[in-house]
């Protein structure tokens, strides 16, 4: 089940995870893979799923929500944080699940570097760029407590959820 964006817990800034190898944190990594491959989504963060957690999972070979996107690497991404923002910024159309059937143009930064950890707890740096930098960007947000509604100047309907 995906929450919705008249749900107060995407407005939250989500809690650090710390049971880091538990069975509980494996568990909500596996239900959020599960939910975002059964909404076509190309990330999902885990208030999505009504867990106050800083938390997301993103990366797809093929995405019909987004056909002209470039297959993106599959991971999870546990208490990150956005490290660097390039300055060169891109334009694109996004979509969110938390608000269906809407879809406005936003800016964001072409490439990122962030940090994170993995499910045992090991921290990791990554540079991403392009549509990977803007899935990343996207889940923080939401980790944050934003959505696309904050970012776009306009959202426009959309058949797509």
């Amino acid at each position: 089940m995906i929450v919705t964006h008249e749900n107060p817990i995407l407005r939250e800034h989500a809690k650090s995870v710390t049971n880091y190898g538990s069975d509980e944190l494996k568990q909500i990594v596996d239900r959020m893979f599960k939910v975002m491959r059964e909404k076509d989504g190309v990330g999902l963060a885990a208030p999505q799923i009504g867990e106050s957690l800083r938390i997301f999972v993103y990366g797809f070979e093929y995405s019909p929500r987004y056909p002209d996107a470039p297959a993106v690497p599959v991971m999870a991404a546990i208490n990150p944080e956005i490290l660097w923002r390039s300055d060169e910024t891109t334009n694109y159309e996004e979509g969110c699940l938390s608000v269906p059937f809407k879809r406005g143009l936003i800016t964001r930064s072409s490439s990122v570097k962030f940090s994170y950890h993995d499910i045992e707890g090991n921290k990791y740096e990554k540079t991403v760029h392009g549509f990977e930098a803007r899935i990343v960007q996207h889940e923080v947000d939401h980790l944050n407590g934003f959505l696309i509604s904050d970012r776009a100047k306009e959202l426009r309907d959309s058949r797509i959820a």
